[in-house]
């Protein structure tokens, strides 16, 4: 786990009690931004705290437990971006085959094509040529 995943319960009890120095409450903000989860957990932190049914004991268990919340957080986000990377390799897998499929049927069609296609040879010297005209009437070239 990074090292800015966690921060310092003393720090979390000065944020409370307002004890905090600017850089510390620099500190604590820029932790609480990196993810609205910790909004929440602060939050209800503050609620528990101030209705004193929390105790210095328990806020070590809080702790793990805010602990364990980062590490499946982060797990979960592994497990996302995986997934990503694997839909993007499938698309793209399946894009290439598509075109390869393609180019070999435009290919195929072709030779198809070419080799229906019949060609009258006329050789020269022979009047073969005939006009219709739109009256109906035709005539030799």
């Amino acid at each position: 786990m990074g090292h800015d995943e966690y921060i310092d319960w003393k720090l979390l009890v000065c944020r409370m009690n307002g004890e905090l120095s600017k850089e510390e409450e620099q500190k604590f903000l820029t932790w609480l931004a990196k993810d609205t989860r910790r909004k929440a957990y602060y939050e209800r932190m503050v609620a528990e705290w101030n209705s004193d049914t929390i105790r210095e004991s328990d806020m070590s268990r809080e702790l793990a437990k805010l602990d364990q919340f980062l590490y499946l957080q982060r797990k979960k986000g592994h497990q996302v971006m995986l997934r990503r990377r694997w839909l993007k390799w499938s698309v793209a897998a399946v894009l290439l085959v598509g075109l390869i499929s393609s180019v070999y049927m435009l290919q195929r069609m072709r030779v198809e094509i070419l080799e229906k296609t019949s060609v009258a040879v006329i050789t020269p010297g022979k009047s073969k040529a005939i006009l219709i005209l739109s009256d109906g009437t035709s005539v030799n070239l």
